[in-house]
């Protein structure tokens, strides 16, 4: 591969990232690889998982656990300006920031924030859909976040126990202040969920321009990731096997992906939220101090006005 990745959206998870993928692909000046998420540079969750015993197929063809592995998803590259790459749980990890820069330290970032609270509802019915969460019950989950900073409390360990800490995961102002000190503002576009999903057009605009390209004209609105939950959750579970896995890693690509799609829209449903004013005056409270914490740093890098705007904009 003589060109580097030179574009990375980040995250996060549950903010639309599957339609915005879409959308970009629909771009002559933007090559996508044809799977969606790499997790190349999550090398902190890539070591877990090799450690737990993921098959090594699946570490090379899906994590692409190494550069070699990586690369090879970009092998059809013509002449567009921008080579990129979507992987949301990268504004998670530990090591992601740093593992991009020092690969390309030139690379222009994307990252999409949502609501936290109907951020952490849909990221908590995703986790228990696919049997890493435990506790079906939100309130009840999140209060279990501190027993999970020293085990798996009550969730699978096919992935590393930081996944079901609800506090972690809305830590915006230190997930974001990692790349900006890496990166600087100039490189990193800073998009809100809720925009997005009010206006595709004007947030595709603002990503054209921020990548100096020409712009993506939407003919069709493109589905979102809805928020689903399993009907037969022993058969998720099967599904998720270390065997299953295993063999699916075993078959082409495209037979994989229709199969899994077409197993998985039969065996789950549509998901609503559930959360009573309660529990939201609760989760609320938890997240107040993140929440205050962001609107600082988005003031102090000139992405928001005021904490005000913030709130608005989600709506609390």
């Amino acid at each position: 591969m003589n060109k580097k990745v030179n574009t990375f959206i980040i995250g996060q998870p549950r903010c639309g990232t599957t339609s915005l993928y879409s959308y970009l692909k629909l771009s002559r000046d933007i090559f996508l690889p044809e799977q969606k998420q790499l997790y190349h540079f999550e090398k902190d969750y890539n070591e877990y998982r090799m450690s737990y015993g993921v098959a090594k197929n699946m570490m090379r063809n899906y994590y692409n656990f190494s550069l070699e592995d990586y690369h090879k998803h970009f092998d059809n590259i013509k002449n567009e300006k921008i080579i990129a790459e979507v992987t949301p749980s990268y504004l998670f990890s530990d090591v992601a920031a740093k593992e991009i820069h020092n690969y390309n330290p030139n690379a222009k970032l994307i990252a999409i924030f949502r609501n936290p609270i109907k951020y952490i509802e849909s990221i908590h019915k995703l986790l228990c859909l696919n049997n890493i969460e435990q506790i079906e019950d939100l309130v009840e989950a999140v209060k279990a976040s501190d027993l999970r900073k020293s085990n798996h409390y009550k969730q699978s360990k096919k992935e590393k126990k930081e996944v079901g800490d609800y506090y972690l995961r809305v830590k915006y102002s230190e997930q974001l202040s990692k790349y900006l000190d890496l990166f600087g503002k100039e490189n990193i576009k800073i998009l809100f969920y809720e925009d997005f999903k009010k206006d595709n057009q004007r947030t595709l605009d603002e990503i054209c321009k921020f990548l100096s390209i020409d712009n993506i004209i939407i003919q069709d609105d493109i589905k979102e990731n809805s928020s689903r939950q399993s009907r037969f959750g022993f058969l998720i579970s099967i599904l998720n096997s270390k065997v299953v896995n295993f063999l699916s890693y075993s078959i082409p690509k495209n037979i994989r992906s229709f199969i899994g799609k077409l197993v998985r829209r039969a065996s789950t449903s549509k998901s609503k939220s559930n959360l009573s004013k309660k529990d939201k005056t609760f989760l609320y409270s938890e997240f107040k101090s993140e929440i205050d914490s962001f609107a600082i740093l988005l003031k102090e890098r000139g992405y928001t006005n005021s904490l005000e705007e913030l709130e608005k904009k989600w709506k609390i």
